[in-house]
């Protein structure tokens, strides 16, 4: 289901924390834009504001978004 994707070659020069998490981060939005990739948007508005509401229509949604919330960052429910 995931797969591994190697953005770009590693920086030749040591890099701290902060400049490698930039570094990723910069290279994953130039994959992600560059292209039809058929990622889903993220929604601008809360989730009481309609946000997510496309996702939200699938009858398991909610139970695959606090399985989401719980698994990756160890929340027991989706904040709001």
């Amino acid at each position: 289901m995931f797969r591994s994707v190697q953005f770009e070659k590693p920086s030749p020069k040591p890099q701290d924390g902060r400049e490698g998490m930039i570094e990723q981060t910069n290279a994953f939005l130039t994959w992600a834009l560059t292209g039809d990739r058929d990622l889903p948007r993220i929604p601008r508005c809360k989730v009481s504001e309609g946000g997510f509401a496309v996702f939200l229509r699938h009858p398991r949604a909610r139970t695959a978004f606090a399985r989401w919330w719980s698994t990756t960052l160890g929340f027991d429910e989706p904040r709001q």
